[in-house]
């Protein structure tokens, strides 16, 4: 850990001020002469490029978390003290083009100004050739890493705004003022220098990080390569890849923003995930896999294994990036279940319970036979909300001699595991061997009462216990309660990602190595479920994966399931322009304010969301156009 607290804590300092990309910072200031005075000097600025990264899995300015629709909080979210309220009000439909929530172009309300991280990258490139006896080698990969960090952040701009202006070098301070107002670059120009930046990059990253002790979290081949492959889904996909509404989009020279449909492009996303799939085999990646060495319940052991390839703390075997920036706090007392009354405020730390988990995404998740609920024949005749006592196999996963919703029975391991719902066993720290905890949820109980629940409240009768740490423990009494979180570098991409990254685009490209299916079924076996044409030839649309449309809607559902609660949700079904039909469903719960098994698991209503068309992009604001006139909205807003 000593690399993940150093790195940390070095960012945690170097915070950054927002700004515009049209803000001059000087660059031959006495401060930026010292901070290229020597090597040590010069590897201290470029930690803060890294700082300037977006703040992912930070539940108060990634919206790809509190904002997707896996989650649901307290109903009176626009409290001044909620936390995680700003993206949460993005998710409400109170986006706006006034002030823009998690604004990343200005870097306000949430957001983090990657204009200026841009910029402080260039005044690196700039300033390097100045630093005295630097290593030469060094400075080759300090160069790459700041063009990741350029290309990250541009990749990023787009999947939020879509086309952006791109600034390609550092605008000197005597630049005139009309010449720093710019319009929209088109879509394919910013994917290309984003690739550009990308595969000039990979040849001077490291393979593998040696010193593990110390630089695990800097960018690697694998990292470069994979954020390509990222980088050419995202072009290709239907958000910005013959988007019909998006269509007649034009900067105000009548220059087309998007370009017409093209297949190619999902090629050369194929391509571009095959490369980086081999070159992270190649550095030993690959899929996690729980070793013990004692004899633990089978229950156990998958448990394990499905969360360890996101929590393990010593960076897994499948981790591409990891992010040692995420707020490891709140991501777990988030997401932690009370096993045992104590209070909310244990040792100062608040326990806020907002990464509850909806029914919607829950629906998601498959029958214990690796199939969609509505399309397994052992579920034709099943009502969620009907009780009854579970069999002597299913036991190992929930309480026994208890009434459980049918619901909650003959379910996946991977539901078992990241999702933790009432008189579920969960083993956790606390209990040894094979001992478990039994969550008791209902209204009353330990899990939904007391301190814990006084204002904040259980909202949806089940917690996203992927996110929290196998030895993350919340322990003690109502009087004296302890908190004590294990950090873990949250994957920003791990190889299951990249697996079904390259499934998505074979099968869009015509799967012309007929592989997508082979890369669906290595995540499916790691989670104990058969294969893909093994599992559909038992469903009730036999001839599902034979086709393109068919096997895209295997592939959209195992990317919901395997990378659930990581923040993928939330810009997948954007890029898939599903937004107005997943997004809008009505959000559904566990009715948790009930005492009994018979009025506890009424499926219940939350909300109704509202999303439109133009709220795929995020709209820049009203000031930013003003400040530059060349700056068109994104469609659809005002």
């Amino acid at each position: 850990m000593k690399h993940l607290i150093k790195i940390l804590i070095f960012l945690m300092i170097m915070s950054l001020e927002s700004c515009y990309f049209l803000d001059i910072i000087p660059d031959n200031t006495p401060e930026f002469k010292h901070a290229f005075a020597d090597e040590a000097t010069t590897f201290r600025y470029l930690l803060t490029c890294y700082a300037g990264l977006p703040k992912e899995h930070n539940g108060n300015s990634d919206p790809a978390m509190a904002g997707s629709y896996e989650f649901w909080q307290k109903d009176l979210y626009t409290a001044i003290d909620a936390p995680f309220k700003t993206p949460f009000r993005i998710k409400d439909g109170f986006q706006n083009s006034n002030d823009p929530y998690v604004d990343n172009y200005r870097g306000t309300n949430g957001g983090i100004g990657l204009y200026k991280t841009i910029k402080k990258c260039y005044i690196f490139q700039n300033n390097i050739d100045n630093v005295i006896n630097l290593n030469p080698l060094n400075k080759q990969r300090w160069i790459a890493e700041s063009n990741v960090i350029i290309a990250y952040c541009y990749f990023y701009l787009v999947r939020q705004y879509g086309p952006v202006p791109l600034i390609t070098r550092d605008v000197p301070v005597d630049t005139p003022a009309e010449d720093l107002k710019l319009p929209r670059n088109t879509i394919d120009e910013c994917i290309a220098f984003i690739v550009e930046l990308l595969d000039g990059a990979s040849g001077y990253l490291p393979l593998i990080i040696n010193n593990r002790a110390e630089e695990l979290g800097r960018f690697t081949k694998p990292i470069a390569l994979t954020l390509k492959a990222k980088t050419l889904l995202l072009a290709a996909s239907p958000l910005f890849n013959g988007n019909q509404y998006l269509s007649d989009w034009q900067n105000s020279d009548g220059t087309l923003l998007l370009a017409p449909f093209d297949n190619n492009k999902w090629e050369k996303a194929r391509i571009a995930a095959k490369s980086a799939i081999n070159i992270c085999h190649e550095a030993g990646i690959k899929l996690y896999r729980y070793d013990s060495s004692s004899a633990i319940l089978e229950a156990k052991r998958m448990d394990l294994q499905l969360r360890g390839g996101i929590t393990e703390r010593n960076w897994s075997d499948e981790l591409i990036w990891g992010n040692v920036q995420a707020n490891f706090q709140n991501l777990q007392t988030g997401a932690m279940i009370n096993f045992q009354g104590v209070l909310e405020n244990a040792q100062g730390i608040l326990i806020f319970p907002n990464f509850c988990v909806t029914l919607n995404c829950a629906k998601r998740f498959y029958t214990a036979n690796g199939l969609p609920i509505e399309e397994d024949p052992a579920w034709e005749n099943k009502k969620i909300e009907e009780l009854r006592m579970p069999t002597s196999e299913e036991e190992m996963y929930v309480s026994p001699d208890e009434l459980q919703a049918e619901f909650n029975l003959q379910r996946e391991s991977r539901y078992y595991s990241f999702i933790g719902f009432n008189r579920s066993k969960r083993y956790f720290q606390g209990n040894s061997g094979d001992n478990f905890f039994i969550v008791r949820g209902y209204k009353g109980e330990v899990a939904n009462s007391g301190g814990y629940a006084s204002t904040w409240g259980e909202k949806t009768g089940m917690k996203a216990m992927k996110l929290v740490h196998p030895q993350t423990s919340l322990t003690g009494s109502v009087t004296n309660s302890v908190f004590t979180f294990i950090p873990y570098p949250f994957p920003l991409l791990r190889l299951a990602d990249l697996y079904l990254m390259y499934a998505e685009a074979a099968n869009e490209a015509g799967d012309p190595d007929n592989d997508a299916i082979w890369y669906i079924d290595q995540v499916r076996e790691r989670a104990g479920l058969k294969g893909v044409v093994e599992s559909w030839n038992q469903s009730t649309a036999p001839n599902k994966p034979t086709s393109i449309e068919g096997l895209r809607e295997i592939i959209h559902q195992e990317r919901d399931i395997e990378l659930s609660f990581e923040g993928h949700n939330f810009w997948d079904i954007r890029r898939w322009l599903k937004l107005e039909s997943i997004g809008n469903q009505f959000i559904t719960c566990w009715d948790t304010e009930a005492a009994t098994p018979e009025s506890y698991y009424v499926e219940t209503v939350r909300k109704k969301p509202n999303f439109t068309k133009k709220d795929y992009l995020w709209p820049v604001s009203q000031e930013s156009l003003t400040r530059n006139p060349l700056l068109v909205q994104a469609k659809g807003w005002m």
